[in-house]
């Protein structure tokens, strides 16, 4: 008898297991993740994880890489020409996960937890449930990530403790808080973030970053590969943007690199800083975005144990320096940010009292606060509204249609661009920026000393 939990990711799919009493993350085809894309075959049936990345290579058209975005629309999407709910792509994704873990058991398991983002109404929820019970396993609950997330990181917290939580992952920005209680973690206030904020919008201006270069080195090559509709360019597109998403990874932990370039055999150099410069403005919206959750929850943000800070976009390191600039030692960085929500998951599917049936179609796995934060009801919690309006429909191409950007309503944190990473230890969460106030003090303080010790003399 063993558990699954899934984080189903806009681009990522993330799983952990309870087995034996033990938690442990699941490795999926032999990868930390599964690619969240589905790859319509001519049969009409769907295709998920890396076997949609493979067929999507030879047919870009008949891929979708992100379905879960197009439940912003509702719930259907386009892909290949033809319309698929989304609901089945989700099944997919799912599935696929199911099979690869009960192959590697030996079994299936005999409860699947699923998260899903706290801000999402209650229709999305529903199809994100009506998807999972397909799969003929008992579901132990739908868990709201940010939950997750400190379940997952914050094991043995006092009774009380406030946890802001700062979910940045490949296509979305979750800012929550959460409240340890004797109920369990609750929720306060309403969640916040974007929907269109996290890695993949760091391609996407490190992409134009790129596509400046080669539009004056390489001006017609640049524009078969940003524009072009034969099918050969169609898969450049797509190849370059992987190499795009692997060069960003790769400026957490580097200073520059070579971004190769489909079809021409040439490489643009990239710097850390000609990403920063691009995304800058983003990464203070999301900073602000986080701080505006706390206080519109009624919560003063001195009053704030720890800002956890989770998703794989959150190893870029502008985005910690930012954190850090803001909300100082308290932040503290999960140890694996990208699969820390399903750890987490699978920690309260072990604990069956936290999860509660809602109803026959759904189930959630956390109490809702009532108006005071001391006191939570035991309700259980309702899904709330997205933090921006819902779009009326797709857009004339059939994309789906973006949310309306967060206006701040604080200064722009500074920047230091030549701020030092800070890695995602969990030996090491405090920020090293905190080390050089220390010394810059010690030493304006010997400094001083020195000074009364002459004029003494």
């Amino acid at each position: 008898m063993w558990q699954l939990a899934v984080d189903l990711g806009s681009r990522g799919t993330k799983a952990a297991r309870v087995l034996d009493g033990v938690v442990e993350p699941v490795a999926l085809a032999g990868r930390p993740d599964l690619p969240s894309a589905v790859y319509l075959h001519q049969d009409g049936r769907l295709r998920a994880g890396w076997e949609a990345i493979d067929r999507g290579a030879i047919q870009p058209d008949r891929l979708e890489t992100t379905p879960r975005r197009w439940l912003a629309n509702g719930s259907t999407m386009v892909v290949g020409g033809a319309v698929v709910p989304v609901a089945d792509a989700l099944e997919a994704v799912l599935r696929a996960v199911l099979d690869e873990t009960s192959g590697a058991v030996g079994a299936p398991p005999s409860t699947l937890t699923v998260t899903h983002p706290a801000g999402w109404p209650a229709g999305r929820i529903a199809l994100l449930a009506d998807a999972a019970q397909r799969l003929g396993v008992p579901m132990a609950g739908l868990v709201p990530e940010p939950v997750a997330a400190v379940a997952g990181a914050l094991a043995g917290l006092r009774m009380g403790a406030v946890v802001a939580v700062y979910d940045l992952g490949a296509g979305s920005l979750g800012t929550s808080v959460v409240q340890q209680t004797p109920a369990g973690l609750a929720i306060l206030g309403r969640p916040g973030g974007h929907e269109r904020m996290g890695g993949d919008v760091f391609d996407d201006r490190l992409l134009h970053f790129v596509g400046q270069r080669l539009a004056v080195t390489e001006p017609g090559m640049w524009d078969e590969l940003d524009q072009g509709t034969d099918l050969r360019w169609q898969r450049a597109r797509l190849a370059l943007r992987i190499q795009v998403r692997q060069a960003r990874e790769q400026l957490t932990a580097s200073l520059a690199t070579q971004l190769p370039i489909p079809m021409s055999g040439r490489y643009v150099p990239v710097r850390r800083e000609d990403l920063e410069s691009r995304i800058g403005h983003e990464v203070d919206l999301a900073a602000t975005a986080l701080h505006r959750t706390v206080v519109e929850a009624g919560i003063d943000p001195a009053r704030i144990d720890h800002v956890l800070v989770v998703g794989g976009a959150s190893r870029t390191p502008v985005v910690q320096f930012s954190l850090l600039t803001r909300f100082g030692e308290r932040v503290v960085f999960a140890p694996e940010p990208d699969r820390i929500v399903a750890i987490g998951a699978a920690r309260l599917a072990a604990q069956p009292e936290i999860v509660r049936v809602a109803s026959p179609a759904l189930v959630v796995g956390v109490q809702a606060p009532s108006s005071s934060p001391s006191s939570p009801s035991s309700v259980v919690f309702p899904a709330g509204p997205p933090s921006g309006p819902e779009p009326s429909g797709p857009t004339p191409n059939g994309a789906p249609a973006a949310l309306a950007p967060f206006v701040p309503d604080l200064p722009r944190a500074p920047i230091d661009r030549n701020a030092l990473f800070v890695h995602d230890s969990p030996s090491s969460p405090r920020p090293m920026v905190a080390l050089g106030v220390t010394v810059a003090v010690l030493v304006a303080v010997l400094s001083v000393l020195v000074t009364i010790l002459v004029l003494g003399r």
